[in-house]
């Protein structure tokens, strides 16, 4: 899964300097299986960046150093070991950027013993440069023994979090662009995906360039004509998906709380998510209002109708212990009995 880390000088004016990296453990052997499935391994590729951000920051010195970084699926939980790793320098020198983007360690956060790295990654409130991260949730789950419980890390007080729930399951959410052969709901799902992505990187200051070729076109020239036809993809996927008054859950592991989940609420909804809200308000801000000026300059209704939500995909977090986290524990205590049996037993059949 990939993890991109673009490092540059600010201000944005002065000199850049760019370096990738790529967690994909793609090695030619069977042990490349415990950092596909289980995200394990990342130490090495850590210090790797870490290395080459040290050599960036001797190198533009005493300019301060941005660092963008984007991840998917391990690659996420990839970027946040990464900021761990990184979270001892000073804001003076390093401003550091995530971008995640269903963040899944492939193995289970209830570890008492910090063991695995779903736990050991998930708290970086204790970096002193984290300044922005966005996480983003697809609403749809994969099945549960593919351990694919997305994680919310916890982050440092000051940096601006933005946790977001979104159209799609997994990478099946980014499958847009060049590929050929998808259907109209994985384009769109891809499409909005891409832009929000897109959008981070710019903001950031990332060298992102014009619109990329494959999205040129008479439909999409610029920027703006990219968020316009993702906003008309989010308005058509509202009001297609506000005829189901099916209400859909997946469970997440949380850093912050009890527990976490990615709701997709059945009926009616103002907005489809966060990512839809904004970019209502920043394309209706100016104007007269969106969609026959149902909508005022701020991009929101006077008031909701009855029955209607705020989001229709959004994340919820609370203390409260559900069946789930019982579940979850259980496993847990079942998986450390079996480790110790076979370990006394091959110490009792030693003696022998």
């Amino acid at each position: 899964m990939p993890l991109l880390v673009d490092a540059s000088a600010a201000p944005l004016s002065a000199k850049r300097v760019c370096c990738a990296a790529h967690n994909d453990n793609a090695h030619p052997h069977w042990l490349a299986l415990p950092g596909t499935i289980w995200a394990s391994g990342l130490a090495e590729q850590c210090a790797t960046v870490c290395h080459r951000v040290q050599a960036l920051l001797r190198l533009l010195a005493p300019a301060p150093l941005a660092v963008n970084c984007v991840g998917l699926s391990r690659g996420g939980i990839a970027a946040l070991s990464l900021a761990q790793a990184l979270g001892a320098l000073p804001r003076r020198q390093l401003r550091l950027r995530l971008c995640l983007f269903d963040p899944v360690p492939g193995n289970w956060y209830c570890d008492p013993c910090k063991l695995t790295v779903a736990r050991q990654c998930a708290d970086c409130s204790s970096s002193l440069n984290l300044d922005k991260v966005l996480a983003v949730y697809p609403h749809e789950k994969l099945p549960l023994i593919a351990c694919h419980g997305p994680l919310l890390a916890k982050y440092p007080s000051r940096c601006v979090v933005e946790e977001d729930a979104t159209l799609g399951c997994h990478q099946a959410a980014l499958m847009w662009g060049a590929r050929k052969h998808l259907t109209k709901e994985l384009s769109i799902q891809g499409m909005i995906s891409f832009e929000r992505i897109y959008s981070f990187l710019k903001n950031a200051g990332s060298p992102t360039g014009k619109v990329p070729s494959f999205l040129s076109s008479k439909e999409i020239a610029s920027d703006e004509d990219l968020e316009r036809k993702v906003l008309r993809h989010f308005n058509s996927e509202l009001a297609r998906m506000a005829e189901s008054r099916l209400t859909r859950r997946r469970f997440a592991f949380s850093a912050a709380s009890r527990r976490a989940i990615i709701m997709r609420h059945g009926g009616k909804a103002r907005f489809l998510n966060l990512h839809h809200q904004q970019l209502t308000r920043r394309l209706a801000q100016g104007q007269s209002g969106m969609g026959g000026g149902a909508l005022p300059a701020d991009g929101y209704a006077p008031t909701l109708e009855e029955g209607e939500r705020e989001l229709m995909l959004a994340i919820q977090k609370d203390n409260r212990c559900s069946v789930h986290d019982i579940a979850c524990e259980l496993v847990w205590v079942i998986c450390a009995a079996g480790v110790l049996l076979c370990i006394v037993g091959a110490a009792v059949a030693t003696t022998v």
